[in-house]
Formats: C-alpha cells, structure tokens, sequence
C-alpha cells in the first residue's frame, strides 16, 4: 500500500505543477507521518 501511494504521489507531481496543492499534500502527509513509521515499525519487529 505504501509503494502505490508513493508511485500515485510521483505521478501527481508530475502531472500537477503546484506544489501546495491537496491532491499532492494530503498523499505526502499520510505517507510521511503514518504509512512509513508503520512499515518501519512492522519490519523492526519483523526482523
């Protein structure tokens, strides 16, 4: 789910050229302060 929203991310940038726009901080802020200190979380107990 975090790579989908990330490549989702990518291509947005790409396509929009604002930066402050919500499609482009909305998928960045859940990515950043929730989906990745998940993943890293899972994978430290993982391992």
């Amino acid at each position: 789910m975090l790579g989908a929203l990330l490549v989702a991310l990518y291509v947005l940038r790409l396509a929009m050229l604002d930066a402050d726009s919500v499609a482009i901080v909305v998928p960045a802020a859940v990515a950043g302060f929730v989906l990745r200190p998940l993943w890293y979380s899972r994978l430290g107990l993982a391992l």
